[in-house]
């Protein structure tokens, strides 16, 4: 009886370490994917993990950048809107983002984000 207390102990405080791990691997592998370009097993990557934790907006930049790739232009548009204007975003992805907007045929508001891209990179040049 007292080892499997002390079993049942070590589990209860093992258990959330366990996904805790489980989670940093999974992105650790959807980075990877990201990296060597396979968008389609990063974007399913990415979603799981948002789907087992929503408030994860860490992933966010990479799932929209896939969904970019993989011409999946309602959820690329859906999931950059989720993080775009926010005060800490990386300027590439408000470059990325202008060219999505611009492939897309929205102009005037691509021009607004080539304009906040321009703010961080002087050798950009604006009219």
């Amino acid at each position: 009886m007292k080892k499997f207390i002390v079993f049942l102990l070590g589990f209860t405080l093992f258990a959330p370490f366990a996904e805790l791990f489980s989670q940093t691997s999974d992105l650790k592998a959807a980075d990877k994917h990201f990296q060597l370009k396979n968008y389609t097993y990063a974007m399913k990557a990415y979603e799981a993990i948002l789907t087992s934790e929503p408030a994860n907006t860490k992933v966010l930049p990479n799932l929209a950048l896939c969904y970019k790739n993989t011409q999946k232009s309602d959820l690329a548009k859906r999931t950059f809107s989720r993080f775009i204007d926010q005060t800490t975003t990386d300027p590439e992805l408000l470059f990325e983002y202008a060219d999505f907007l611009r492939n897309q045929g929205e102009h005037e508001h691509a021009k607004k984000y080539y304009l906040k891209y321009s703010k961080h990179n002087p050798l950009v040049v604006t009219r």
